[in-house]
């Protein structure tokens, strides 16, 4: 396993500095039969910067007869006139001895308009990233020519890979011209195929560019499917389509992968010529954003794995994966592994700690190396036959025989102050008391937000390291409600709130993270759930580090429901050797833990901060106490 982590770490030091990047909503195609495009005579008008450049050598042509090119999907199509280039990560390999450059004429067809149009390749020579200039990637829109420039004279192994998925364009590649001879044969097939099946995650959404709904914010080179099948030595199809589901979408998912290339064509099914040694499908996340029951999505699901392994047949290894970017089909995805037979009819189920990622939460380029290194070290396992399911831990429960060391149920307070709580930084936060609960009025977006101190230090002053802080909330409009917990801030230098080894628990509506949702409960019940959002501050500089959660929480939500009630309850354990555990109950519900790098003293200066941004929302029966 520390190989395979190696290995992956080593390729994503290749990329480009990464910012992450929010949800890619792609809005239906109709998948219409077609015929092949229309052969260009080399004076179409080429995109600005991106001119037919002067062809030294030899061209050689990519078709049907190219038989010295190795097609690196294998539901990539050879014609008479090109090989089509749609799917992730799809690309072509061959072995040329040669000087100079080497130049593809490729033509990107895009599938929508406007800023989005075109797409990205990545060119590797004898293994290693080969840039463009400072750039690992080169841009095509409509006829193109891609160009390696000085490759060094001798015999080399040429691989270019298209970067961007497949909604965004099909690609013809058309020719490549070099200065030398390619070889007569193509490289060899490895041993090891394996065909990724899935959404925009493995398109590699969010690893790249800041988000604008274009090819310029993916690259499925660096999304988990291309990394675990260079690190395992496999050849690779990556079967998927972007902003859609196993039901939602045109085809879908599971209707596109019937075909080699659906937006080109419909009319045969993919013939399967190369089957699967190992298939997995990651395909929760666009069906559970359009609300589809369960139950209409898992038979669906069932529907396509049986089609997936009758194409495959019965030594194909299948692994669904789920949870990534949303959770509400987690457990019946593990039911149906189940159901399926489990390991000993080669299905395996892979539950992914769901993405902190940015604006909607696609996975980072991190995280997609940490997936990478577990379900590729769960497939080495597979074929090795070593591997084992582990069960998963009993969730945490909430201490008992706890001893209450402060509590208030604002009762016998008519001010929020003389209930010791008090704003704090920019003072915007004025709670009052109406009816014996904490009210807390909406306050708008400000820059720092509004705070309150709602638990006071001298609550903390001789507190073991163990305490649970409990309390009644009661919610009617939701942006975000957070709590943080300060660690070692002297009291006076404690006048920002990112404050030094602070932690953050938070209440928001929705999942995203850059793009809040927020709205009356009345409004948004029936198509928001709530979530819990973690965080913490490095204890060196103060800098934010997002825990990687955000986990919904289980309220019984209706339509016509005008508020949110539930007990909030966060167990803090800063005894522990390496960190500071915090586990999350919502009526008495385990909802999430996490752990702090930091080994964080909550004795030290330590107190409870209010946050609350777009939130009208009442406290009530506030405790803390500490445990054994």
């Amino acid at each position: 396993m520390k190989k395979i982590i190696a290995l992956i770490l080593a390729l994503l030091m290749v990329s480009a500095t990464l910012v992450a990047c929010n949800e890619e909503e792609i809005v239906d195609e109709t998948a219409a039969d077609t015929t092949a495009a229309d052969t260009t005579d080399g004076e179409t008008e080429a995109p600005e910067g991106n001119q037919k450049p002067e062809l030294v050598g030899t061209t050689y042509a990519l078709n049907n007869t190219a038989t010295w090119a190795k097609k690196l999907d294998g539901r990539m199509e050879a014609t008479a006139d090109y090989i089509t280039c749609d799917w992730s990560a799809s690309g072509i390999e061959f072995t040329a001895t040669l000087k100079g450059d080497v130049v593809f004429e490729v033509d990107a067809k895009t599938k929508v308009g406007a800023s989005k149009e075109g797409c990205y390749f990545r060119a590797y020579v004898d293994g290693a990233a080969y840039l463009n200039g400072e750039s690992p990637y080169y841009e095509a829109k409509g006829q193109s020519w891609i160009t390696l420039k000085n490759i060094p004279e001798g015999t080399h192994t040429i691989k270019l890979v298209k970067a961007t998925g497949y909604t965004l364009a099909n690609v013809d590649l058309k020719n490549v011209t070099l200065d030398g001879t390619v070889a007569e044969t193509a490289p060899a097939d490895k041993d090891l195929f394996i065909e990724f099946v899935g959404d925009s995650i493995s398109c590699g959404w969010g690893v790249v560019g800041g988000y604008d709904g274009a090819y310029t914010a993916q690259d499925a080179t660096l999304a988990y499917p291309y990394l675990i099948a260079n690190t395992l030595n496999a050849d690779y199809s990556v079967v998927a389509v972007s902003g859609q589901g196993i039901i939602k979408g045109n085809p879908g998912i599971a209707g596109g992968y019937k075909y080699a290339s659906p937006y080109r064509s419909t009319t045969t099914e993919y013939g399967f010529a190369r089957k699967a040694n190992v298939v997995v499908i990651n395909a929760d996340t666009n069906d559970s954003y359009d609300n589809y029951p369960v139950e209409n999505y898992i038979n669906a699901l069932k529907s396509f794995v049986e089609y997936v392994r009758a194409k495959n047949g019965n030594d194909a290894h299948i692994i669904l994966v789920c949870n990534m970017m949303r959770t509400d089909y987690t457990d019946a995805i593990k039911e149906l592994t189940n159901t399926l037979g489990g390991m000993s009819s080669k299905y395996y189920y892979y539950k992914a700690t769901t993405a902190a990622g940015v604006h909607t939460s696609h996975p980072t380029a991190e995280e997609n190396v940490a997936y990478a290194s577990e379900i590729g070290g769960m497939i080495d396992a597979i074929l090795k036959g070593t591997y084992e399911e582990s069960a998963e831990p009993a969730a945490p429960t909430i201490p008992v025989n706890l001893t209450p060391i402060y509590s208030q149920n604002f009762d016998n307070a008519t001010t929020a102050a003389q209930a010791g709580v008090t704003p704090l930084y920019n003072q915007t936060l004025q709670p009052t008391i109406v009816d014996g609960k904490l009210s807390v009025p909406k306050t708008g977006w400000k820059d720092g937000g509004p705070f309150g101190t709602l638990v006071g230090r001298d609550v903390f002053a001789s507190t073991p390291q163990k305490y649970v802080i409990d309390m009644d909330v009661e919610i009617s409009e939701l942006g975000v409600i957070g709590l943080i917990f300060n660690g070692t801030t002297p009291a006076a230098s404690d006048t920002a709130y990112r404050r030094n080894s602070a932690f953050f628990v938070a209440l928001r509506l929705g999942s995203g993270v850059d793009k809040l949702v927020s709205g009356t409960i009345a409004d948004k019940a029936a198509t928001h759930d709530i979530y819990v959002r973690t965080a913490y501050f490095k204890t060196a500089d103060a800098t934010q580090v997002t825990d990687t959660k955000n986990d919904k929480v289980a309220l019984d939500l209706k339509t016509g429901d005008t508020k949110a009630t539930l007990k909030f309850t966060i167990v803090v354990d800063s005894s522990v050797a390496d960190g500071c555990q915090v586990n999350i109950f919502a009526d008495g519900t385990f909802v999430y833990g996490y752990k702090m790098d930091n080994n964080f003293d909550v004795n030290v200066n330590s107190y409870i901060s209010l946050w609350a941004q777009d939130a009208v929302f009442t406290i009530d029966n506030l405790v803390v106490s500490t445990f054994n």
